[in-house]
């Protein structure tokens, strides 16, 4: 189970760079592709580990995102209408 939602919280981080990201963010948040690249390699880490910090880290990161995206329109942004929230 660890490992399936692992590989989801890849999926869905991997998603939001690429889809919701735009340039102008990168200049908003000057450590946004670091940020991504790091949960993306803590998501292996987590995948292959067993210590909950590791799990703990990953979660940190997600944390971080969250921010930038609420920041950036989060919600607002990303649902459209006549959509379900």
């Amino acid at each position: 189970v660890k490992e399936e939602r692992a590989e989801l919280a890849k999926h869905h981080i991997s998603v939001l760079w690429s889809d919701h990201f735009k340039p102008q963010h990168g200049k908003q948040f000057p450590n946004l592709h670091d940020t991504f690249w790091r949960a993306l390699k803590q998501v292996s880490q987590v995948k292959r580990s067993m210590d909950p910090a590791e799990g703990q880290k990953l979660l940190d990161l997600i944390s971080e995102i969250d921010d930038m995206w609420k920041k950036t329109g989060g919600l607002d942004s990303t649902r459209v209408d006549g959509r379900p929230s």
